[in-house]
Parts: C-alpha cells; sequence; structure tokens
C-alpha cells in the first residue's frame, strides 16, 4: 500500500481500494449461501384434498404425494403426528422412491374429542425431511331416532255420557325428528277418544278427549293409547273409570267481592235463593238450566257492584260449581251549567265506570262569548258604524258617526251598549271542587265524582274616548269605543254629538314639479279620504283643532318612450308648503283653509347612454375617454338626458361619472362631474396618455335637490 500511495495518484490508490472491498464482500457473501449442487437430491410432500370430516368411530381418506425434484431417487418413508386421542394414521405404502403415491386412512374412535385438528404429515430421506398439513374435523355420532310416550296422570273418572280430557306427551329421546300418529285402543263400548293433534314431530303434547256415551258400561277400563312412526311403536296405559249419574246434584254459587252484609240473589231454573254470605246452593236432578246472579248490586250513593258472569247456562253433570266475582263501579255525573251554555263530551248525564279508569271529558260553548254593539239616540239625518260592530271581548271598535246636511244644529246624547251573546268556559267543578279551565279534564275514578262544567258571560265594561264630537253638516268623525272584559260591569255608556255649521278644509298631494299626485290616503278629523285626478281631497269638519295625516311615501305613475311604458315611482313626502316637514301635523279650525303636501319625485337616466374611447390626434397616443348621452358619435342633437318621474327634464342637475380603466401600464379610477344644461343633458370627456386594454366598469349618479338621486352602472 504505501508503494502504491508512493507511485500512484490518490485518486486512483482510492478506486483500487474501492474495488478490493467490493471483491471481499461478494465473496464473503457467496461463500455463506450455499447453494444445492446440480444434481442433488430433492424432493416435495403435498397432500390431496388438503382436509377432511369424519365420525366418531368412523374414517376417512386422503392422498399423499412424493414428488422427485431432483438428483437421484432415495428411499423416503413417511409418517404422521399431532393425532388426538383414539386416533390414527395408516399409509398402505409408508415408505418408497419418489416420486410415489401413499393413500392415507385416518380413523376416529368412538372417544376421539370433536372438533378441528391439524395433522402434521412427514417425508424423511436422503437426509432431508419435508412435511405437509392435514386438517380433520371429527363430528359427533349420528344417533338413531326414538322418542317415549307418557300420560299423566294415568288414570281418571267419568260418568256415563260425559267426556274427560287427558294430556298426551311425545318426547324426542334421540335421533333427528320424525312424523309420530297416535291412536287409542282397548275403550268400552259407546265410547270414543279424539285427539288435538292425532300427529305431529316430537317433542309435542296432545289432548285426548274420551267421550262417554249414556249407555257406555259402568266399570274400570285399561285404555291403551299408541305412539307410531319412523318404524317404532310406543305403548302406554291410562286406566279408566266410568260410573252412573247421580239423581240429583248440588250446584254451588260462590261470590267474592261484594261487602260484608250485602244481600245478592241467584236465579237458577226459574229458582231465586238470596243470602248475605259467600255462597247459595241449588239441588236439582241431571240437565242443563239457566241461571242469573243479581247485577249491578247498589252499595250506597254512587257505588254499585257488578257480577261476572252475570248469567249463563249449565249443564249440572259438567259442572256443579260456580264461580261469580263482583267488581265495584263508581258513578260520574257530568252537567252544563247553564244547561243551554254548551255541552259535554259525553254529554250531560250519569255513567259507570270501574275503579281506576281514566275519563277524558271535554266541553265547549253553544256559541262563542261575543259582544255586539249599537248607538242610540242619534238624530234624524245622522247615522253610526262600527267596525268591528262584534267580537270577543277584550276588543276596540271605530264608531264613525255621519251628520247629514239638513241634520238640526242641536246637542244630542248618543248612547252606546253592548249585547252579550254566547258563553266562554270558566271552569270545571269537581266535588264542588274547583279543577280548572282546561278545554278538557281526566277524572281518575276511585270513588262516585260530580262534575261541572261551568259557562259563564264575563263582565263587560264599555268605554269612549272621546266623550263628547262636533261633526259638521255633511261631515263625520269617529270615536274609538273599547268593549273590556273586567268589571263592574257596565254595559252602556253615551257621548254628546254636536252637529255644527262646517267648515271646509281642502288638502292637496302635488309632487316637487307642482303636478298633482292622485290616489293619496288623507287622515282629517276622524275622516279618511283620497285625493282625485286633481289631487286634492275636501273634508268638512268643525271649528276646532283636527290632525292631518299624509302617507311617508306616494306611488307616481308615468308613461315614457315612443311605445309608452308605464312605470311607478315611490316618491317620498318632502314637507308641507307651509313650512312642517312632519306628515302628520295639527291644525286649527276657525275657516275655510287649504293645505298642500309635497312629495319629492325620482330621477332617472334617460335616452341611449354609451361609453367608448377613441384615438385623439393630438397629443400623439392619447386616449379620449367618453361617458355620454349621444346615441351616436357627432350627433349633438340625440344626447341622453336626466329626467324625473314625470319625464320632465331636469336642468342644473348634478352628474358624476366615474371610470375603472386597465390600460397598458396601469389600472385607475377617472371621474368627472358636469351639470345638465336647461334641456338635462349631459356628456363627461376623460382621457389618458396610454393605449387602453379594457374598460372594467362605468357608473354614473345623478342628483338634485327636492329629487331622489339616480345611478347607473354598466355591467
Amino acid at each position: 500500500m504505501r508503494f502504491l500511495k508512493k507511485n500512484l495518484p490518490s485518486w486512483l490508490v482510492i478506486l483500487l481500494i474501492t474495488s478490493i472491498g467490493i471483491a471481499i464482500v461478494y465473496i464473503v457473501i457467496t461463500l455463506s449461501t450455499p447453494e444445492p449442487l446440480p444434481g442433488a437430491f430433492d424432493f416435495t410432500i403435498s397432500v390431496n384434498p388438503e382436509s377432511g370430516s369424519t365420525q366418531q368411530g368412523e374414517s376417512v381418506q386422503t392422498t399423499v404425494n412424493v414428488t422427485l425434484l431432483s438428483g437421484t431417487p432415495q428411499m423416503v418413508t413417511l409418517s404422521a403426528s399431532g393425532l388426538s386421542s383414539g386416533a390414527s394414521a395408516v399409509f398402505n405404502v409408508s415408505s418408497g422412491n419418489p416420486t410415489f403415491t401413499a393413500a392415507l386412512t385416518i380413523s376416529a374412535a368412538a372417544s376421539t374429542p370433536t372438533g378441528n385438528q391439524t395433522i402434521t404429515l412427514t417425508g424423511t430421506g436422503g437426509g432431508l425431511t419435508k412435511t405437509a398439513n392435514y386438517t380433520l374435523t371429527v363430528t359427533p355420532t349420528s344417533q338413531p331416532f326414538d322418542f317415549s310416550l307418557s300420560v299423566s296422570p294415568d288414570s281418571g273418572s267419568v260418568q256415563q255420557g260425559n267426556s274427560i280430557a287427558q294430556p298426551i306427551t311425545v318426547s324426542l329421546t334421540s335421533g333427528s325428528p320424525e312424523l309420530v300418529g297416535l291412536s287409542a285402543s282397548g275403550l268400552p263400548s259407546g265410547t270414543s277418544a279424539s285427539f288435538s293433534q292425532s300427529s305431529g314431530d316430537p317433542t309435542f303434547t296432545s289432548t285426548m278427549t274420551i267421550s262417554t256415551s249414556p249407555t257406555t258400561p259402568t266399570g274400570t277400563y285399561t285404555i291403551m293409547v299408541n305412539a307410531s312412526g319412523g318404524g317404532l311403536t310406543k305403548t302406554t296405559t291410562y286406566t279408566l273409570t266410568v260410573t252412573s249419574p247421580p239423581s240429583s246434584y248440588t250446584v254451588t254459587f260462590t261470590q267474592t267481592g261484594l261487602p260484608s252484609g250485602t244481600t245478592w240473589s241467584v236465579t237458577f231454573g226459574g229458582t231465586e235463593k238470596s243470602s248475605t254470605g259467600s255462597s247459595i246452593m241449588f239441588t236439582v236432578g241431571p240437565g242443563t238450566y239457566n241461571w242469573n246472579v243479581s247485577s249491578p248490586i247498589p252499595s250506597g250513593s254512587g257505588v254499585r257492584y257488578v257480577a261476572s258472569p252475570a248469567s249463563e247456562s249449565t249443564d249440572v253433570s259438567l259442572q256443579t260449581s260456580q264461580s261469580i266475582t263482583y267488581t265495584p263501579e263508581y258513578e260520574l255525573m257530568i252537567s252544563a251549567s247553564p244547561s243551554e251554555a254548551g255541552v259535554t263530551d259525553p254529554a250531560s248525564g250519569s255513567y259507570w265506570y270501574s275503579a281506576g279508569s281514566k275519563v277524558p271529558v271535554s266541553a265547549s260553548p253553544s256559541a262563542p262569548f261575543t259582544v255586539s254593539l249599537s248607538a242610540s239616540g242619534l238624530p234624524d239625518g245622522a247615522s253610526g258604524n262600527f267596525r268591528p260592530s262584534s267580537n270577543t271581548p277584550t276588543f276596540t271598535s271605530t264608531l264613525t258617526v255621519t251628520v247629514g246636511e239638513s241634520t238640526a244644529l242641536d246637542t244630542y246624547t248618543v248612547t252606546v251598549s253592548g249585547t252579550k251573546s254566547g258563553y266562554r268556559l270558566t271552569r270545571w267543578m269537581l266535588d264542588e271542587n274547583d279543577a280548572g279551565s282546561a278545554n278538557s279534564i281526566t277524572v281518575n275514578i276511585s270513588a262516585p265524582h260530580v262534575l261541572l262544567a261551568e259557562f259563564t258571560q264575563p263582565s263587560v265594561r264599555i268605554s269612549l274616548d272621546p266623550s263628547s264630537i262636533d261633526v259638521p253638516q255633511g261631515g263625520s268623525s269617529s270615536l274609538t269605543v273599547a268593549a273590556e272584559e273586567a268589571g263592574p260591569e257596565r254595559l252602556s255608556t253615551s257621548f254628546t254629538l254636536t252637529p255644527v255649521v262646517p267648515y271646509v278644509i281642502r288638502v292637496y298631494a302635488r309632487d316637487i314639479e307642482d303636478f298633482a299626485v292622485a290616489g293619496v290616503s288623507v287622515a282629517l278629523g276622524g275622516q279618511t279620504k283620497t285625493t282625485n285626478s286633481y289631487g286634492y281631497a275636501d273634508f268638512y269638519v268643525a271649528a276646532g283643532p283636527h290632525n292631518i295625516t299624509v302617507p311617508s311615501q306616494a306611488t307616481i305613475w308615468h308613461q315614457s318612450g315612443s311605445v309608452p311604458t308605464t312605470h311607478a315611482d315611490l316618491c317620498p313626502f318632502d314637507r308641507w308648503d307651509d313650512g312642517p316637514e312632519s306628515t302628520r301635523r295639527t291644525i286649527t279650525v276657525s275657516e275655510d283653509a287649504t293645505y298642500t303636501a309635497r312629495y319629492k319625485l325620482v330621477l332617472h337616466f334617460a335616452g341611449s347612454l354609451t361609453y367608448g374611447s377613441e384615438l385623439m390626434a393630438w397629443p400623439p397616443g392619447q386616449i379620449h375617454y367618453f361617458f355620454t348621452g349621444t346615441t351616436s358619435f357627432g350627433s349633438e342633437g340625440t344626447k341622453g338626458y336626466v329626467e324625473s318621474t314625470r319625464g320632465t327634464r331636469i336642468p342644473e342637475a348634478t352628474v358624476t361619472a366615474y371610470f375603472d380603466i386597465t390600460t397598458v401600464l396601469e389600472r385607475f379610477t377617472r371621474s368627472g362631474t358636469v351639470t345638465t344644461d336647461n334641456n338635462g343633458s349631459w356628456s363627461i370627456d376623460l382621457y389618458a396618455y396610454d393605449a387602453i386594454t379594457r374598460m372594467n366598469r362605468v357608473r354614473a349618479t345623478a342628483s338634485k335637490d327636492g329629487y331622489v338621486s339616480a345611478s347607473w352602472s354598466s355591467t
């Protein structure tokens, strides 16, 4: 290395050292991973199929394949391991030179555990060991079908002409269910047997009914009950004793539920017996009898006891006892007060319910409670109109009194009256206790109850504001009538009406350009009128203070264009001509007078608005921007203009235009402001010194005192 380092360039020394290291690593790796020598003996072992199933005590087969992969064949021996207890494995060929095949038989003993197990198959030979796995599933040994037959109790007694029922059980004891049929033999004469289920798959239960006739001989008989199915027959015995019927029977009725000492009775076959005890007995001959017990039995106010069952028909040869259960019922009495005021559901009446019942009851008035208003004492030629004339208190109504032109000038007392009708559910009274005023109530039945739905007409107090009015002849005025649900009740009150010589108050509605505004609603002195086509409404009022009210906006219509187009603007109130700026004002009337309400108009851009650019000759390269109302370049007579709602061209309006421009060098905003000429026309020109690439947006506004401003924007 010293020689190399001394006589060779350093880069070459590094290259040689690196190459030598790689060679050493390659040799080491190669020596540590030996490869099979070509032609060396090798084989594989496989199993097909790789899994199988057998029952306990049975066996299953599979095939083991030993395959030569390379070299000269050498002896390979097969073995199996991993078998569960009681299991064994036998190869028909336990060794051989590959390639060869062996049949493997795996046997499970009766005691071999059920479930899955993995068996390892091993092939050993030529110094090599190879394995393969086989999965064995052991299942329980199938059992043959078997069943048992039983009857319990295994004996019974029946009178001649009667029948007896006895359960028969067929139980599965092993194997899978198969159909089993039932039959009976050994029956005495005049007797038959039937089964509620004559066949079925065990396990099941059937009722055997043995019916005798009046001629069946008395005595004890052994009846064979047979069950056959699945190749099997099972038999059991049932001992039947047939007796003759008695010449008479004692029939006993037993009651429960009645309070001690309560008298109850039974009518049996036309004979009635009573008792205060728990039982009543009858002695009768064979036969069928109709009977009924006393029900219901009163037990104090609002309580009774009801029997169950209350009546039936009984064959005494089959039944000699009958249990009667009395349960208490309580009376619920429902009523409405006054009876004509409303209805209940259930309707008024008496009802009986068992203890623990929950009874919903609702109520509604026959008609809703309302108060109707009327006026009396009006002079000739005068009338009164209520709006509304009736309603449910509490409410207010406007009474408009109109006086005719010929009504005598005098002072009159007018009475306003309220008439009540209908009712309102005030409350429920349950056993004389307040139970609330909800529309429905639920009564829990645990004792007798009295439920009353109380309907009333609440107290109403009528009041007026004002208490006196002066009404001009030919005019009208209004009062407010309040019908309040309150006490003490006052169903009438009065006001003073004085017809007077009227003054005429004319109210105009005009716009800022002094055009009449029709259809404006004006209120004055309790009267409301609408301005006519001349823009005014006349009111006839008495002397004194009055309020005038006009709306804050008026709708003004206009037609424009060569093909008339009708549009409307909402124009806001501006002021009264005599100064006030509120839509509501107070005047004092002492003579005829005129008042004018002014409304603003809305400005509009009219004509064909255009915008664009053109290259100017001087200065060189300057761009000229214009925004104008002209419909074409150089057409001075067709300039656009600003107009109002009325279509009037508006001079001295201020128009401002804003340009959002992108040029070669920048994006900027230009603006300009002009004043419309006497014809309402306008135009705005701007310029720049570099070429425009895009006009992003143009917008404009127009404004003038007394008008609502207009705005316009390009898309």
